[in-house]
């Protein structure tokens, strides 16, 4: 029975010799294996992903001339934040084409009380309408629908305080609106 204890006692020795081979020095470098393929894998995701972006923009490049005019037209949609006279001018043109009276005025939230140069990507204008809710509505078409990006943030329609000479059919209203459009980066 002693020989068999023996074999027993050796037997469990090289198991758990075996056991702590495996899981000090055999577990660790596969661990290792696989963090640094894994690594290797990341790597060469980005280096495709930068090469495809490479391609990209020396095709952009190539491509240049035929985006130019497309790009310039881009960039009329844009109003000029230090002077957007031709917008004001859009609107007052716009207002009576509609037939309708209009006030046009720089919002006061693009009013900055200190000097910081905090670029907004809007400038606001308050345009205050009078005339009948159908051309009303189609002053707001033409907005919307003309060359320049810009967003009704706010349109407020009452009936008009004053009286019309004419006893028409037609009530008159007036219509406030509150639009945002959109400016050019001055800083090219």
């Amino acid at each position: 029975m002693e020989t068999k204890t023996k074999i027993y006692i050796i037997l469990a020795v090289f198991g758990l010799a075996s056991l702590a081979l495996v899981v000090f020095l055999i577990w660790p470098v596969f661990q290792s294996i696989e963090e640094k393929s894994n690594e290797l894998l990341s790597e060469k995701n980005e280096l495709f992903y930068l090469e495809d972006q490479v391609a990209e923009v020396e095709n952009f490049k190539k491509n240049y001339e035929s985006y130019k005019e497309n790009l310039e037209k881009i960039d009329t949609v844009f109003v000029n934040s230090k002077n957007p006279v031709d917008f004001i001018k859009f609107l007052e043109q716009t207002a009576e084409d509609s037939a309708l009276k209009s006030e046009i005025f720089l919002s006061a939230a693009n009013i900055s009380k200190d000097n910081k140069n905090t670029a907004s990507p809007f400038i606001s204008f308050q345009i205050i309408t009078d005339g009948s809710f159908s051309n009303t509505i189609k002053f707001s078409e033409k907005l919307e629908t003309g060359p320049y990006l810009l967003k009704i943030q706010n349109l407020t329609v009452k009936k008009s305080e004053e009286i019309s000479s004419k006893k028409s059919s037609t009530q008159n209203i007036r219509a406030t609106f509150l639009i945002n459009v959109f400016v050019k980066n001055n800083e090219r």
